[in-house]
């Protein structure tokens, strides 16, 4: 899963299931950039270029308890990526998909709110002038599924999450509702 997009200390060449070593290697896909622009790659038209310009989209996935942790980890990409979703500096144009986000809650009311403010036209991912480098969003829907730390939020022991837009028999969720209901702007990003 997608960390944090500015690098923490280096953790190349670092086991993470090895006792004190980091678990999580804030910034690897800045580190990994650098080791991909050095190599040599075919693209599909058969055009030589480095490796790291092959690579259309940058993906990520992000979980949180708020919208705005979200809309922040995405800037943070932006800031480390600008050239990248600029095209400048010689680089390849790219794009970001969001292609798994969803909140830590299994509360529809919150849940709800969360889609709302993460994909509004104001200053959500269908603010074009704000997100434009923002191509895809996909939304996490499952029924039930673990929950895990994010951000500072520590779930307690055997706690629960729900993310589903779909009923098991197929109607939407009001999170399934709530979340396609963005869909019917021009300017929308969700797949």
């Amino acid at each position: 899963m997608a960390q944090v997009a500015e690098p923490g200390a280096s953790c190349i060449g670092v086991d993470p299931s090895v006792a004190d070593n980091p678990k999580y290697c804030y910034g690897w896909l800045k580190a990994f950039k650098t080791a991909t622009l050095a190599l040599d790659c075919t693209d599909f038209q058969g055009k030589t270029t480095n490796c790291w310009d092959v690579i259309d989209a940058i993906q990520i996935h992000a979980y949180a308890r708020t919208a705005a942790e979200v809309k922040e980890k995405i800037k943070g990409y932006e800031t480390v990526f600008q050239e990248d979703f600029d095209g400048t500096n010689g680089r390849k144009k790219k794009t970001l998909w969001l292609t798994e986000v969803a909140m830590g809650s299994n509360n529809a009311t919150e849940i709800t709110g969360f889609v709302d403010d993460l994909m509004n036209e104001k200053d959500g991912l269908n603010n074009r002038e704000t997100f434009g480098f923002v191509e895809k969003v996909s939304w996490f829907s499952d029924y039930s599924f673990d929950s895990f730390k994010v951000g500072t939020y520590v779930p307690h022991e055997n706690e629960v999450w729900s993310s589903t837009l779909f009923f098991p028999f197929g109607q939407l969720s009001p999170v399934g509702e709530r979340f396609f209901s963005h869909c019917g702007s021009s300017s929308s990003v969700m797949v």
